[in-house]
C-alpha cells in the first residue's frame, strides 16, 4: 500500500497549542506558592497561566472558533490526565528510604474540591475566550485595533469566569466572604492587566502567523458555539 504523506498542520499552530498546553498543565504546580506583590498575594500560576489566555487568543483570531474548540478539549484532556496520573502515583507506596513522600503529596497532592474547581474554572474561562473573540471578530473585522479591543474583552470576560468560578468552588464556606471577593478581584485585575500589557508582543505575534499560514478566519458560517457541537 502507497504511503500517505500526513496534511501538514498551518503555520504557527503547533507551537501555540503546546505553549497552551504547557501553561494549562504547570500552571497548578506553581499555584502551590503564594507570593506577594505589592499589596497583592497571588499564588504562582498566575506567572505563566495567562499566557494560555493570550495562545488561545491567536488560535481562534487566525485559525477560528472550530479549531480553537478542538485544541481546548485537548488541552482539558491534557490536564485530566495530569490529575489522574499525579494522583495515582501519591497514593503509591513510598520506596524504602524515599523520605519525600509529605513533600510530594504537599506540593502535587490533589485535593478533590481544589481539582474539580481548577478543572471546571478552566474550561469554562477558555470556551469564553474563544467565543467572545470570534463574536466580536465577526461584528468588528480583520483590522488591527479592532483585534486589541477582542484580545482585552474576551480576557476580561474570561478571566471573570474563571477566577469567579474557581474561588466559589474552591473557597466558599471555608474563607471569609471578604477574602473571597477580594481574590476574585485581584486574580481577574492581574489577569486582564496581563493581557493588555503583553499586546505589543501578541499582536505582532499574530499579525506575523497570519501572514506565514495565510489564514485569518472570521466564523461567519459557523452554526453553534456550543463547547459539543460538531458545526
Amino acid at each position: 500500500m502507497p504511503a500517505v504523506a500526513p496534511l501538514p498542520l498551518p503555520a504557527g499552530l503547533l507551537p501555540l497549542v503546546a505553549l497552551l498546553v504547557t501553561a494549562q498543565l504547570v500552571g497548578p504546580i506553581l499555584g502551590s506558592k503564594l507570593a506577594k506583590v505589592g499589596p497583592l498575594v497571588l499564588d504562582g500560576a498566575l506567572v505563566l497561566f495567562p499566557i494560555s489566555y493570550i495562545c488561545g487568543d491567536a488560535i481562534t483570531e487566525v485559525y477560528g472558533y472550530r479549531l480553537a474548540r478542538q485544541v481546548i478539549w485537548v488541552s482539558f484532556g491534557c490536564q485530566l490526565l495530569v490529575v489522574l496520573a499525579t494522583a495515582l502515583v501519591e497514593v503509591l507506596p513510598a520506596a524504602p528510604g524515599w523520605d519525600a513522600q509529605e513533600a510530594y503529596a504537599r506540593i502535587l497532592g490533589t485535593v478533590p474540591r481544589l481539582v474539580v474547581a481548577g478543572l471546571v474554572a478552566n474550561i469554562a474561562g477558555e470556551f469564553v475566550n474563544a467565543i467572545v473573540v470570534s463574536r466580536l471578530k465577526r461584528r468588528d473585522g480583520r483590522g488591527v485595533g479592532a483585534m486589541a479591543r477582542r484580545f482585552v474583552a474576551s480576557t476580561a470576560c474570561a478571566q471573570a469566569i474563571n477566577s469567579l468560578l474557581f474561588y466559589s468552588l474552591a473557597f466558599a464556606g471555608t474563607v471569609p466572604l471578604t477574602t473571597l471577593i477580594a481574590g476574585v478581584w485581584g486574580s481577574w485585575l492581574f489577569k486582564t492587566a496581563y493581557e493588555a500589557l503583553a499586546l505589543p508582543i501578541s499582536l505582532p505575534l499574530v499579525q506575523s502567523i497570519k501572514r506565514q499560514s495565510g489564514l485569518d478566519v472570521v466564523d461567519r458560517d459557523l452554526h453553534s458555539y456550543s463547547p459539543f457541537s460538531l458545526g
